[in-house]
């Protein structure tokens, strides 16, 4: 068979794998790239080809990448890559995807080269941790159904209660998973869980900086609005017609970098203190009590009730947004709870 009926043969196979594949000179330099790799990296192949394999590796993994290449090259041994560990790869704008590669080398022509196949798994990974992330809160429902039962006189008061916690729970997970678990900016928090109580108008009012929060974070504050919305609705500022709720947040550069957020009741009926405290009073509590805030305030001022945390330990961190289903960073910096 003739060298030009192999180096055909040769193309034709390289081109029809169904998978991104790149083939890599011994000076680490990429030889040939098919069609798949030019759709997965969004670099053209002449783009691709005289070019280190590195271009389409993190700035941040490239110096390992070398050596560890070098290393490849002394064992020559046909290998996942990785040994387990997340390996991730660079588009041409600089998106990164997290992937699956297959090595191979071999030689051709008395050179050596290596075969690289890559496939992105980024969806595939994204579907597992939602699944995790959604199973964990098994246990956040549980608690949730235990304390609505314990708080309800009957089955109807049961389901209102429960069925709400359920959804803001629901929207807050939500806003995890659409945002990658890159963080939650807390006006989107906040947004979400005062829709349903949208029949207030405009007399839910919230104002603060850009600020983004940890998922755990996010999703128990997004019960603690919840809270607050529905204990309003019922008893507090929002079963008035004048009554007005107001959400504001700010945030102290200086010394411990504290985040302060209150929440604040005016226009409805005379406040007293309860009774006997319910879920509502323990979420809001807890927040403290599970190391989310340093100081956590209930004010029953007879204007109305008045809620205020306090969190230190706020760093610098640009916000991811998005981009044609795609998650790019801000140049701007915000801010997320650091612990």
């Amino acid at each position: 068979m003739s060298k030009d009926i192999l180096d055909f043969e040769f193309r034709v196979l390289f081109e029809s794998v169904p998978n991104g594949v790149i083939l890599v000179d011994q000076d680490g330099k990429i030889c040939l790239a098919n069609a798949e790799a030019e759709k997965l990296f969004g670099y053209f192949r002449d783009e691709l080809i005289g070019q280190l394999v590195e271009i389409v590796i993190p700035v941040r993994f490239r110096a390992d990448h070398v050596a560890l290449r070098h290393m490849f090259q002394a064992s020559t041994q046909t290998r996942v890559m990785g040994g387990g560990r997340a390996l991730f790869a660079r588009t041409r704008d600089g998106t990164e995807i997290r992937v699956a590669i297959g090595l191979r080398p071999f030689q051709y022509q008395g050179r050596p080269l290596v075969l690289a196949s890559i496939v992105d798994v980024t969806e595939r990974t994204t579907i597992m941790r939602e699944l995790a992330y959604r199973s964990k809160n098994l246990l956040t429902i549980v608690a949730i159904a235990h304390q609505s039962v314990k708080e309800s006189a009957d089955l109807a008061t049961f389901k209102e209660n429960f069925e709400g916690r359920l959804e803001a729970l629901a929207h807050s997970i939500d806003l995890v998973i659409e945002w990658k678990w890159l963080g939650v900016p807390l006006d989107d928090l906040v947004q979400v869980q005062m829709e349903p109580f949208v029949g207030a108008g405009g007399r839910i009012e919230s104002v603060g900086p850009p600020v983004t929060l940890k998922p755990d974070f996010a999703q128990r504050l997004g019960l603690a609005l919840h809270e607050l919305a529905t204990n309003a609705v019922k008893y507090g500022a929002l079963c008035a017609p004048e009554g007005k709720v107001a959400i504001r947040w700010e945030f102290d550069d200086r010394g411990d970098r504290k985040l302060r957020m209150a929440w604040t009741e005016s226009g409805g009926p005379r406040v007293t203190p309860p009774v006997r405290t319910g879920f509502g009073h323990k979420l809001l509590a807890s927040l403290k009590e599970a190391g989310f805030c340093d100081e956590m305030e209930i004010e029953f001022s007879p204007d109305g009730l008045v809620w205020r945390i306090e969190c230190q330990g706020f760093t610098s961190l640009r916000t991811p947004t998005q981009d044609g289903g795609k998650f790019r960073w801000k140049a701007e910096c915000n801010l997320m709870l650091a612990t």
